[in-house]
């Protein structure tokens, strides 16, 4: 959201007096491996690779946040914190949909179809015995 402390006034203005907040979120290292590997192929073509997992309400700082809202606050990490990707065709697809990506593409026109065999080639070898392995770092605020 645009104003998180105005969203936030809002949230507790309009839950009931027994409500309770629930807030997913990621961590600074979420999905970090996968954000280095991206940002050293773009910077082999010039560009540079903003990571998408810096927010404003995260792990590290959302207690302290709801904290100035809620009297209560509550946090639950998943418990399993690593994703074993054992196909690159996944991966791939997956790092295409992002907008970082999307546009790194489009701005590189001419150079586009270098650029994704350079990825394809990067993924290659990932498999059943060799995973790509990508820290996942979520959890769950409970607010109230």
């Amino acid at each position: 959201v645009p104003d998180l402390a105005k969203a936030l006034a809002e949230v507790r203005r309009v839950l009931r007096p027994a409500g309770r907040l629930c807030a997913a979120t990621n961590g600074d290292e979420h999905m970090l491996e996968l954000e280095n590997l991206l940002s050293d192929w773009l910077a082999a073509y010039g560009v540079s690779y903003e990571r998408a997992t810096r927010f404003k309400f995260r792990l590290e700082n959302g207690a302290d946040i709801l904290s100035r809202y809620f009297a209560n606050v509550t946090r639950a990490d998943l418990p399993d914190n690593r994703l074993y990707v054992t196909e690159a065709e996944p991966l791939l697809a997956y790092a295409l949909s992002l907008p970082q990506v999307q546009t790194a593409l489009s701005e590189a026109e001419s150079r586009s179809a270098d650029m994704l065999t350079d990825l394809r080639c990067r993924l290659s070898g990932i498999s059943a015995e060799q995973p790509f392995i990508i820290t996942k770092s979520s959890g769950l605020f409970k607010a109230d």
